[in-house]
């Protein structure tokens, strides 16, 4: 019996399924309210408010809105920069295509028990540009929000740098030398401290076990081993740090024919 094909409605709600799936109401509120402001913040951080003294209010809405475009696309990469350029003047474009220039358009206005219609001459767009216009609006702070994220991303872990390099001990380190078929194996703590469903960790006697059994495996082998090996020995069970790994052989003197 062949099985039924999907209706165009399954296959609709299916996509609909997948595309929201984990959303809830409270990231989207969140996303309009505090990444919003976060974001504002992290690229106007740098405005002067005392710029806008004695300016009226709708040049301190523009002056505002300069600042804060350059505040944002100096942030791009020249290249990408020039890309967003590009975009935002295709769509200046499109808009100045759909304006068809300004109508009188009547607007009902409350004088007494019966409403007076006044005509007064708005801009007049085709039909759609509404839609065009909010969706230019939406993904525009996307865009804002995801920049920001990232800068702000760059900027934590620059800062987490220069906390390790401060509590990096301030001492002198003994100094040692590689003969010929020497390997040296260095390791991060996840690897170690990997541990099973039993709770016990894999310890540097683990590690020393593996270096030795595969002591003559290249240094890309050998590092594949502890890797899988730590694996094996963790199964299932969720690795709280990463697993790194470098492993440095000093090649063997070539032989005088």
């Amino acid at each position: 019996m062949r099985a039924r094909k999907p209706s165009l409605a399954d296959r609709s709600r299916s996509f609909l399924d997948a595309y929201t799936h984990g959303l809830k109401r409270e990231d989207v509120q969140r996303l309009f309210t505090r990444d919003t402001r976060e974001a504002y913040r992290f690229f106007a951080r740098h405005i002067d408010e005392t710029a806008f003294t004695g300016l009226s209010r709708h040049r301190r809405w523009l002056m505002r809105a300069r600042l804060l475009f350059w505040a944002f696309t100096l942030r791009l990469s020249p290249a990408r920069r020039l890309l967003y350029g590009v975009a935002l003047l295709l769509c200046l474009l499109g808009f100045i295509n759909l304006f068809h220039g300004f109508s009188a358009i009547g607007v009902p206005v409350f004088l007494g028990p019966v409403p007076v219609e006044i005509g007064l001459p708005l801009p007049h767009w085709a039909p759609g540009a509404g839609s065009l216009f909010v969706g230019f609006l939406l993904i525009n702070l996307l865009v804002l929000l995801e920049v920001a994220d990232r800068l702000s991303l760059k900027n934590d872990l620059e800062i987490a740098r220069e906390i390790q390099h401060a509590m990096l001990p301030q001492a002198a380190y003994d100094s040692a030398t590689l003969e010929p078929g020497d390997m040296l194996v260095l390791y991060s703590d996840g690897v170690t401290e990997a541990e099973n469903h039993q709770g016990q960790p894999f310890e540097e006697s683990g590690l020393e076990r593996i270096v030795d059994v595969h002591a003559g495996s290249s240094p890309f082998d050998l590092a594949k081993t502890i890797l899988r090996v730590v694996e094996i020995h963790a199964q299932e069970t969720f690795l709280a740090d990463d697993l790194t790994v470098l492993v440095v052989k000093r090649k063997d003197r070539p032989t005088s024919s």
